[in-house]
């Protein structure tokens, strides 16, 4: 009945009425809120309802008519645009360089306190560089979530690994590394085969698609 129910809806012309946007916190947080903001003046007759979570593998894409993703292969039955590669980069708060005078991440990185993801959302990139150059690490803090990594980071905790659209947004971080070998995972927005010929949710859909693909240079951490 709600496969019907969304067929039957998806012969509307107006872009009048609900658009569900499920994308990660981390996404929300630092890179679409901005557009999001944006979208709901130019059009406000668009109810916009943002659906978020930590774990990207929840983001159940039959509950959205549009879903903000990193994934590398896609499933072939779903439609979308590729916005670009979301690299990652080494990143350190000012107060634990400032701590760490001696850091040597070319030859020692094992040295350092390490802030890494466990495996819970490990899905998000392949993690052949942790395994090459921390598999001896004694110093970790493990986080099954983005935003806590980030905010041990600002902290100072620790060395850690973030997307560099997130990092270099970061004041209180500096970039220690070029974008990680390996690391990278491509950025998708994905849209319900079911919902996308109502003219709501295409309006979102080349919205967002135009702001985010302005963004590319940021997700793929050449700015």
């Amino acid at each position: 009945m709600e496969n019907l129910e969304r067929q039957l809806v998806g012969q509307d012309s107006a872009p009048v009425g609900k658009v569900r946007l499920a994308a990660t916190d981390t996404m929300v947080n630092a890179l679409i809120s901005p557009m999001i903001a944006e979208l709901v003046r130019e059009y406000p007759d668009i109810e916009l309802e943002v659906l978020t979570d930590n774990d990207v593998l929840n983001l159940s894409h039959r509950e959205a008519d549009l879903t903000l993703r990193p994934v590398n292969k896609p499933q072939a039955t779903l439609e979308g645009e590729r916005i670009g590669t979301i690299e990652s980069a080494i990143y350190a708060a000012t107060s634990y360089r400032k701590r760490h005078t001696d850091l040597d991440l070319e030859h020692s990185p094992e040295q350092a306190l390490w802030i890494l993801p466990d495996e819970s959302f490990s899905h998000l990139a392949t993690g052949r560089w942790y395994r090459k150059h921390l598999k001896n690490a004694s110093s970790i803090i493990r986080c099954n979530s983005l935003q806590a990594m980030h905010a041990l980071a600002r902290a100072g905790a620790g060395l850690a690994a973030l997307p560099c659209y997130l990092g270099d947004s970061t004041k209180e971080l500096t970039r220690l590394s070029e974008p990680l070998e390996g690391e990278g995972v491509d950025l998708w927005l994905m849209v319900n085969h079911d919902t996308q010929q109502m003219a709501r949710v295409r309006i979102v859909m080349e919205f967002l698609t135009a702001r985010l693909t302005q963004l590319t240079p940021q997700v793929e951490g050449e700015s």
